[in-house]
């Protein structure tokens, strides 16, 4: 046994050895994540918003702010009072003008930023943000309110060192005297819009993290699959099949799963409708026009004919949405006159492809391109209506990789064609990209795209794409590296020249604390073991790999390896005990929550195996780690884990080595 597994282990840094190209392999004593660099830093002015026990400033907001601006004057408040031990009071509504002698931090809408000279410029777009001094004067302001929850954590970061690495996991410097820095900026992020489905994300978590937290209603009148009821239930669509079908099957493709685009009736109809969902939902600002959940589209002869004029169902459905936009811009502009709404359609699996002239030489299929490299548009008089919104969705991707030419081909040509084609019609900031990072039938597995994201975001930020929204695991929070994807991913989005190895290293060390050498080994061991599977199993990073039901890429001795890290980081936290016992039940509870992955290994494959001394622990902390965190299934949609739990509570009960 002992052998077996030294054989494997040097298996695999060989492996990885060679598919490292001559660079070291690396092991525990080198490992994948190196150290983080030093901040850069904003000089002091020489006074002080805390000094000696006690502050001169007051912090003013206006009277209408939101939830999340009054989150982040919160925010503001408790970080600095943890940091000094002084509250900052908090002025409301207050008409002040700007005045560079008074001693005001201005947060939001406020007349303090009316005054300033300051203005959101376009180029902002919704969460870019100031923070600006003007004498003793601090101010601000982003055209959105999740935009000034981050302004206020920059202004935080630099100034007490705040680090947010989770909902319940942060480090700032205890400071008796907080200086005001000479502050002067401006920044925009990578990505306007940042959003991870995660289910574990509640409104606290997506602010802290810096992804967009909706008011109200959310954002979205209708999102995603919205025409015919048939994959989001008749409330989330426009013209139900089950509502109007029966008096309008022209309505619909003669199964009644999709629309047929070219009805003018049915669309004068969901225009109609259109407008009333939008009228009850006051906050959002985007409508989802998006066609059902498969690979069906109307094939009648009217249909059949657009799609030939548009080049494609993208092409057709682009053309659909243009004309709904046009009409529900005219009675938006009556109705709602200070109201921006934006309508999105999908390109998404059958719509992909975008509506482009290809030519076929030697038998290969490209794209036809003008003299300045950019993609001719399948028809002459091609236009994009100036708040229409394509949502890309590259949902056949190999996730371990980037897009390129050689990586992810089709999907590289694809959005490189959709970005021309708006670029061109001078619809900027209107691509939204539907991004994919679980995977689907594995719930305590990781999928094997450990920092891959940050070259597809790289991809989506440079064709323009404004709004990323990342399908993760929305409906089961999952045992495996949750926290670290929230954090890392929120990071690469707002600041893609981030290195994530760097993130990685340092997340690891303050959310596992006195565990985090020991964790290394396991997340290390984690990214070397799937280069190994790669190269001798065929993994990729498909979101549709079933990884863990490969029984031959778990034998017993690589799962124990895998427990053997994570014990060892569990005893490293020990001492804590008695010590520390607040922060000893935390660490404890997030070690054991990760080991939730090599027991259900052990459940599904080598339930036989397992030890009577192990067995009683592994069943118990598997019933109260998923209760707990809301582990409710295996893979999506499956809600499966208390069925699951019983089957493995009567294997145990039945044999084994007990």
């Amino acid at each position: 046994m002992k052998n077996k597994l030294i054989a494997i282990v040097c298996l695999l840094i060989s492996c990885f050895f060679v598919l490292s190209a001559c660079k070291e392999p690396e092991t525990d004593d080198n490992p994948v994540i190196p150290d983080v660099s030093e901040k850069e830093n904003i000089p002091a002015t020489g006074t002080n918003i805390v000094a000696g026990g006690r502050t001169d400033y007051k912090i003013v907001v206006p009277s209408d702010a939101d939830a999340n601006v009054s989150f982040a004057v919160s925010e503001l408040q408790g970080f600095v009072k943890e940091s000094t031990g002084v509250e900052i009071p908090v002025s409301v509504g207050s008409n002040e003008e700007l005045d560079a002698e008074a001693k005001v931090i201005s947060v939001g809408d406020t007349n303090v930023f009316a005054t300033s000279g300051l203005t959101i410029t376009d180029d902002m777009k919704l969460t870019g943000f100031y923070v600006k001094r003007f004498g003793n004067t601090l101010v601000m302001n982003a055209k959105d309110g999740n935009g000034i929850v981050t302004a206020v954590y920059a202004m935080l970061s630099a100034t007490i060192d705040l680090e947010i690495y989770s909902y319940d996991e942060y480090t700032l410097t205890k400071m008796t005297e907080m200086p005001l820095l000479d502050f002067d900026v401006k920044y925009i992020p990578d990505v306007d819009v940042r959003e991870l489905l995660m289910k574990s994300l509640n409104s606290q978590y997506k602010l802290r993290m810096g992804y967009y937290n909706a008011l109200g209603k959310g954002k979205w009148v209708l999102f995603g699959h919205t025409t015919t009821g048939v994959s989001s239930g008749d409330a989330n669509a426009l013209l139900p099949y089950n509502v109007y079908g029966k008096e309008h099957k022209d309505w619909y493709n003669s199964a009644g799963t999709q629309l047929c685009y070219a009805n003018e009736e049915m669309r004068q109809e969901l225009v109609k409708q259109a407008k009333r969902k939008i009228a009850e939902s006051p906050d959002a600002k985007y409508l989802m026009i998006g066609h059902e959940d498969n690979m069906d589209m109307c094939e009648c002869d009217a249909c059949v004919a657009e799609r030939n004029l548009y080049g494609g169902y993208g092409g057709q459905e682009l053309n659909f949405t243009n004309k709904c936009a046009a009409d529900l811009n005219v009675w938006m502009a009556d109705a709602y006159p200070d109201r921006t709404m934006k309508y999105v359609f999908f390109a998404y699996q059958t719509s992909q492809e975008p509506p482009i002239k290809t030519e076929t030489v030697n038998g290969k299929t490209t794209p036809v391109k003008d003299a300045d490299g950019e993609f001719v548009p399948y028809y002459n008089d091609f236009k994009v209506e100036k708040n229409v919104m394509v949502m890309y969705c590259p949902i056949d991707s190999d996730f371990r990789k980037g897009f390129s030419e050689t990586e992810n081909g089709a999907q590289y040509e694809q959005l490189n064609g959709w970005a021309s084609l708006f670029r061109q019609a001078g619809a900027t900031d209107s691509i939204i990209c539907w991004a994919y990072s679980l995977a689907v039938r594995d719930y305590f597995m990781p999928l094997n795209n450990f920092g891959a994201y940050k070259t597809q975001y790289k991809f989506y930020i440079d064709c323009g794409v404004s709004y990323v929204m990342d399908q993760s695991y929305y409906d089961s929070a999952i045992p495996c590296f949750e926290a670290l994807r929230i954090y890392t991913q929120a990071k690469l989005m707002y600041d893609n020249s981030l290195d994530y190895n760097e993130l990685a290293k340092d997340f690891i060390e303050h959310y596992y604390g006195e565990g985090a050498e020991a964790f290394k080994k396991y997340y290390n061991y984690f990214i070397v073991y799937y280069k190994y599977l790669e190269k001798t199993k065929g993994l990729n990073g498909s979101i549709w790999y079933n990884i863990s039901g490969q029984a031959d890429f778990w034998p017993t001795e690589v799962v124990d390896l895998m427990m053997s890290y994570l014990d060892e980081a569990i005893a490293a936290i020990e001492p804590l005990r008695t010590s520390n016992p607040e922060r000893f039940a935390v660490l404890n509870d997030r070690l054991r929550r990760e080991r939730l992955t090599p027991i259900f290994l052990m459940f599904q494959l080598h339930i036989n195996e397992i030890p009577a001394a192990n067995a009683a622990e592994y069943l118990a902390d598997m019933k109260t780690y998923t209760k707990k965190y809301d582990i409710t299934g295996s893979g999506e949609s499956r809600f499966d884990m208390d069925t699951l739990i019983e089957k493995w509570e009567s294997a145990l009960g039945q044999g084994g080595e007990q």
